[in-house]
């Protein structure tokens, strides 16, 4: 299965934005999914739900670090993540109008009232999962 597909999937049974992401590519960088999604868990709803960088966009930033993992030298490995991030940035963007949450879903996240509705209209499923499916596409093109 894809990485974008198991990512949608993941998100689809219950994984918070970043979660998905990040247990999509986890086993690719020898990773188990429970310490994957545990090292994620607080990213979702654009950090503790607080709308800001998208948890799928967090999410990505991990999976570069984890991407430099065989990389010995620490300064090297630093200077191919940022590249990579800025990279992922780009590309994404490219597909995407934002990389805030609040922004992505055009509510604020962390706004209880907010939040009811955000549930009410559908967003995290017509607008998060097509986040999602796009930041593992990018992941993929650029790893």
């Amino acid at each position: 299965m894809a990485h974008a597909d198991r990512a949608v999937e993941k998100f689809r049974q219950g994984y918070n934005c970043s979660q998905a992401v990040v247990t999509a590519f986890a086993e690719d960088y020898g990773v188990d999914e429970q310490t994957a999604a545990l090292v994620a868990l607080g990213f979702g709803g654009g950090m503790g739900r607080t709308g800001g960088v998208c948890g799928a966009v967090s999410g990505a930033v991990m999976v570069i670090g984890l991407s430099t993992r065989e990389i010995t030298d620490t300064d090297q490995a630093k200077q191919r993540a940022y590249a990579l991030v800025r990279e992922f940035f780009r590309l994404f963007r490219e597909r995407q109008p934002s990389l805030e949450c609040r922004d992505l879903l055009g509510y604020d996240v962390g706004d209880p009232e907010m939040y009811i509705l955000i549930k009410e209209l559908n967003l995290f499923e017509t607008i998060c999962a097509g986040v999602i499916r796009d930041a593992a596409d990018v992941l993929d093109e650029i790893l």
